[in-house]
Protein backbone atom coordinates (compact mmCIF):
# COMPACT_ATOMS: atom_id res chain seq x y z
CA UNK A 1 0.00 0.00 0.00
CA UNK A 2 1.42 3.35 -0.99
CA UNK A 3 1.30 6.50 1.06
CA UNK A 4 -0.52 9.47 -0.45
CA UNK A 5 1.89 12.00 -1.82
CA UNK A 6 2.14 15.34 -0.09
CA UNK A 7 1.59 18.35 -2.35
CA UNK A 8 4.70 19.85 -3.83
CA UNK A 9 6.07 22.96 -2.06
CA UNK A 10 4.94 25.20 -4.93
CA UNK A 11 1.45 23.77 -4.83
CA UNK A 12 1.26 24.28 -1.03
CA UNK A 13 2.46 27.84 -1.48
CA UNK A 14 -0.20 28.52 -4.11
CA UNK A 15 -2.86 27.00 -1.86
CA UNK A 16 -1.69 29.14 1.04
CA UNK A 17 -1.80 32.32 -1.08
CA UNK A 18 -5.28 31.43 -2.32
CA UNK A 19 -6.42 30.87 1.26
CA UNK A 20 -4.94 34.22 2.36
CA UNK A 21 -6.59 36.01 -0.58
CA UNK A 22 -9.92 34.40 0.32
CA UNK A 23 -9.52 35.40 4.00
CA UNK A 24 -8.58 38.99 3.09
CA UNK A 25 -11.58 39.21 0.75
CA UNK A 26 -13.93 38.11 3.53
CA UNK A 27 -12.26 40.49 5.99
CA UNK A 28 -12.99 43.38 3.62
CA UNK A 29 -16.59 42.21 3.14
CA UNK A 30 -17.15 42.18 6.90
CA UNK A 31 -15.29 45.45 7.50
CA UNK A 32 -17.18 47.54 4.91
CA UNK A 33 -20.34 48.04 7.03
CA UNK A 34 -18.20 49.08 9.99
CA UNK A 35 -16.24 51.53 7.84
CA UNK A 36 -19.49 52.93 6.43
CA UNK A 37 -20.92 53.39 9.92
CA UNK A 38 -17.77 55.07 11.22
CA UNK A 39 -17.33 57.40 8.25
CA UNK A 40 -21.05 58.24 8.15
CA UNK A 41 -21.00 59.20 11.81
CA UNK A 42 -18.48 61.92 10.98
CA UNK A 43 -20.46 63.37 8.04
CA UNK A 44 -23.52 65.57 7.76
CA UNK A 45 -26.79 64.03 6.53
CA UNK A 46 -26.54 65.80 3.16
CA UNK A 47 -23.02 64.54 2.60
CA UNK A 48 -23.97 60.96 3.50
CA UNK A 49 -26.73 60.88 0.89
CA UNK A 50 -24.54 62.62 -1.70
CA UNK A 51 -21.79 59.99 -1.29
CA UNK A 52 -24.03 56.90 -1.36
CA UNK A 53 -23.60 56.28 -5.09
CA UNK A 54 -19.81 56.10 -4.95
CA UNK A 55 -17.01 54.53 -3.00
CA UNK A 56 -16.68 57.80 -1.08
CA UNK A 57 -19.44 56.58 1.24
CA UNK A 58 -16.88 54.30 2.89
CA UNK A 59 -14.17 56.96 3.13
CA UNK A 60 -13.93 59.73 5.71
CA UNK A 61 -13.63 62.49 3.10
CA UNK A 62 -15.21 65.90 2.83
CA UNK A 63 -16.42 68.02 5.69
CA UNK A 64 -15.96 65.91 8.84
CA UNK A 65 -17.65 66.93 12.06
CA UNK A 66 -18.31 65.56 15.53
CA UNK A 67 -21.76 67.20 15.72
CA UNK A 68 -23.54 63.84 15.47
CA UNK A 69 -21.77 62.61 18.61
CA UNK A 70 -22.48 65.88 20.43
CA UNK A 71 -26.15 65.55 19.46
CA UNK A 72 -26.38 62.01 20.82
CA UNK A 73 -24.67 62.84 24.10
CA UNK A 74 -26.66 66.07 24.44
CA UNK A 75 -30.12 64.73 23.55
CA UNK A 76 -30.20 61.68 25.78
CA UNK A 77 -28.78 60.72 29.11
CA UNK A 78 -26.10 58.53 27.52
CA UNK A 79 -23.82 58.53 30.58
CA UNK A 80 -26.65 57.07 32.67
CA UNK A 81 -27.31 54.42 30.03
CA UNK A 82 -23.62 53.51 29.91
CA UNK A 83 -23.37 53.22 33.71
CA UNK A 84 -26.49 51.06 33.75
CA UNK A 85 -25.14 48.81 30.99
CA UNK A 86 -21.74 48.45 32.63
CA UNK A 87 -23.30 47.71 36.03
CA UNK A 88 -25.67 45.06 34.67
CA UNK A 89 -22.87 43.51 32.59
CA UNK A 90 -20.42 43.33 35.49
CA UNK A 91 -23.04 41.86 37.83
CA UNK A 92 -24.19 39.31 35.25
CA UNK A 93 -20.69 38.15 34.36
CA UNK A 94 -19.52 38.02 37.99
CA UNK A 95 -22.53 36.09 39.25
CA UNK A 96 -22.47 33.83 36.18
CA UNK A 97 -18.80 32.98 36.71
CA UNK A 98 -19.32 32.34 40.41
CA UNK A 99 -22.40 30.13 40.08
CA UNK A 100 -21.22 28.27 36.97
CA UNK A 101 -17.73 27.59 38.31
CA UNK A 102 -19.15 26.21 41.56
CA UNK A 103 -21.61 24.04 39.62
CA UNK A 104 -18.86 22.83 37.27
CA UNK A 105 -16.62 21.92 40.21
CA UNK A 106 -19.45 20.07 41.90
CA UNK A 107 -20.40 18.16 38.74
CA UNK A 108 -16.83 17.25 37.81
CA UNK A 109 -15.06 16.56 41.11
CA UNK A 110 -17.58 15.66 43.79
CA UNK A 111 -19.61 12.47 44.08
CA UNK A 112 -23.22 12.87 45.16
CA UNK A 113 -26.56 11.20 44.58
CA UNK A 114 -28.41 12.51 41.51
CA UNK A 115 -25.29 13.91 39.86
CA UNK A 116 -25.83 12.00 36.62
CA UNK A 117 -29.48 13.06 36.46
CA UNK A 118 -28.63 16.74 36.91
CA UNK A 119 -25.85 16.50 34.32
CA UNK A 120 -28.24 14.79 31.87
CA UNK A 121 -30.83 17.53 32.40
CA UNK A 122 -28.18 20.22 31.76
CA UNK A 123 -27.08 18.52 28.53
CA UNK A 124 -30.70 18.17 27.39
CA UNK A 125 -31.30 21.87 28.10
CA UNK A 126 -28.26 22.78 26.00
CA UNK A 127 -29.87 21.08 23.02
CA UNK A 128 -32.86 23.47 23.06
CA UNK A 129 -32.08 26.39 20.72
CA UNK A 130 -32.23 29.91 22.14
CA UNK A 131 -34.70 30.92 19.43
CA UNK A 132 -37.26 28.49 20.87
CA UNK A 133 -37.22 30.07 24.32
CA UNK A 134 -36.41 33.73 23.53
CA UNK A 135 -40.04 34.95 23.41
CA UNK A 136 -41.14 33.17 26.63
CA UNK A 137 -38.04 34.50 28.40
CA UNK A 138 -38.77 38.03 27.15
CA UNK A 139 -42.35 37.80 28.42
CA UNK A 140 -41.12 36.52 31.77
CA UNK A 141 -38.58 39.34 32.14
CA UNK A 142 -41.12 41.95 30.99
CA UNK A 143 -43.34 41.02 33.95
CA UNK A 144 -40.54 41.35 36.52
CA UNK A 145 -40.30 44.50 38.64
CA UNK A 146 -38.05 47.16 37.10
CA UNK A 147 -34.46 47.62 38.21
CA UNK A 148 -32.63 50.71 37.09
CA UNK A 149 -29.90 53.12 38.05
CA UNK A 150 -31.01 56.54 39.27
CA UNK A 151 -28.16 58.84 40.16
CA UNK A 152 -25.76 55.93 40.61
CA UNK A 153 -27.91 53.90 43.03
CA UNK A 154 -30.05 50.89 42.26
CA UNK A 155 -33.77 51.53 42.49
Amino acid sequence: MTKPQAPAPRQRSAQRYALYAFAILFAFIFLFPFLFMLSSSLKTNDQIFADLESFRAFMPVGELTLENYAGVFGAGNVSRYMVNSILITVLTVTLGLLVNSLAAFSLSRLEWRGKKTILSILVILLIIPLEAIAVPMMLLVANLPSIGVDGGSLT
